[in-house]
C-alpha cells in the first residue's frame, strides 16, 4: 500500500493522522471517505444539510454538505450522518460509485462475483459489482468482498490510485 499512500498524499487527497503518520490499517470514517472526494472533485461548496450531526464548520463539514446536495451520500437516518463512524466495504463501493456517475464516467453494471456476494446489501449489489468489473475493487485472497468490514485508509487510497491511473485523472 505504499505507492498509493505515497501517490494520494502527494495529490492532496489524504492527510495522515499527524505530520508523520499515515495509519494505513486505520478504518476510514464516513467523514473522512467524503473529504476525500471533496478534495477530488476540487470543488468548494459551503452550505448546511439536513444532519444536525454534521456542523457547518467541522473539518468534513463543507464536504458533506456538497455531497449531500449532489446525491452522493445519504445519511444512516434522515437527520444523522454519523462522520466519525467507519464505512464499511460496501457503504465505500456505493458511495465511489455515485462520485464516478456523478463525475460523467461510467461503470458497466454487473452483479459482483465474490464468494459472499450474498452477504452484500441489496442496495449495494449494483455499485459492488461496478466496481469490481472496472477493477477499482477486488476482495481477499479467498475471494470475499467482506461487505460489512470497516475498510482501510490504505485500502481507499489503492482504490484512488486505480481509479486515476485507469480514468487519467
Amino acid at each position: 500500500y505504499a505507492p498509493a499512500v505515497s501517490y494520494v498524499t502527494q495529490r492532496g487527497l489524504f492527510s495522515g493522522i499527524s505530520e508523520t503518520q499515515f495509519a494505513p490499517g486505520q478504518s476510514m470514517t464516513r467523514g473522512m471517505l467524503v473529504s476525500v472526494l471533496y478534495r477530488f472533485n476540487g470543488t468548494s461548496h459551503t452550505g448546511g444539510s439536513p444532519f444536525t450531526d454534521v456542523s457547518s464548520d467541522a473539518w468534513y463539514g463543507n464536504a458533506v454538505s456538497w455531497a449531500y446536495t449532489n446525491n452522493l451520500v445519504s445519511g444512516i437516518s434522515e437527520t444523522s450522518f454519523a462522520p466519525n463512524t467507519p464505512i464499511t466495504r460496501e457503504q465505500a463501493a456505493v458511495m465511489l460509485a455515485r462520485y464516478l456517475k456523478f463525475s460523467g464516467i461510467a461503470l458497466d453494471s454487473k452483479m459482483p462475483d465474490f464468494q459472499d456476494t450474498t452477504s452484500i446489501s441489496t442496495y449495494a449489489k449494483e455499485s459492488v459489482g461496478a466496481m469490481q468489473a472496472a477493477g477499482l475493487l477486488s476482495g481477499d485472497d479467498a475471494g470475499n468482498f467482506r461487505p460489512h468490514a470497516q475498510i482501510t485508509r490504505a485500502e481507499i487510497a489503492s482504490i484512488f490510485m486505480r481509479l486515476c491511473q485507469k480514468y487519467d485523472i
